[in-house]
């Protein structure tokens, strides 16, 4: 039971780790607000590279676009490893149930067995003695 036990620790700590990755990816996405600083740097490195500045604000907001669209799709993997884990989780919690029953009826059922057993030995002690 013991192996169950460590199994359910590590899926716990996967949950826990997908949703603080998640949380972090989403807080990550709000879009910085343009400022005067970088339209400047945008204007000095697009003279350094001799391209227009439009082009270069462009390739920067494609750049920003595909990185979110990347964080997305590993949220969206998170999201289907944590429903994974849940789902694991799930089978493990109904397994261990399972055996805790039938443990349970098994002592149950030795208790029932050891009553019967007691109640002949004292109806012979009985007899005995009379």
């Amino acid at each position: 039971m013991s192996k169950r036990i460590k199994v359910l620790v590590v899926v716990l700590a996967a949950v826990l780790l997908l949703t603080v990755s998640g949380t972090a990816t989403v807080m990550a996405q709000e879009e910085p607000a343009s400022t005067p600083q970088a339209n400047g740097f945008l204007a000095r490195l697009a003279e350094i590279l001799d391209i227009p500045q439009e082009r270069l604000g462009d390739a920067f907001t494609q750049a920003r676009q595909q990185m979110r669209q990347e964080a997305c799709e590993e949220c969206d993997q998170a999201r289907q490893q944590m429903r994974q884990a849940r789902q694991e989780l799930r089978q493990a919690r109904q397994e261990l149930r399972r055996e805790w029953q039938e443990i349970g009826q098994e002592a149950r059922d030795e208790c029932d067995q050891t009553r019967q057993q007691l109640r002949q030995a004292w109806r012979e002690l009985r007899q005995e003695q009379q």
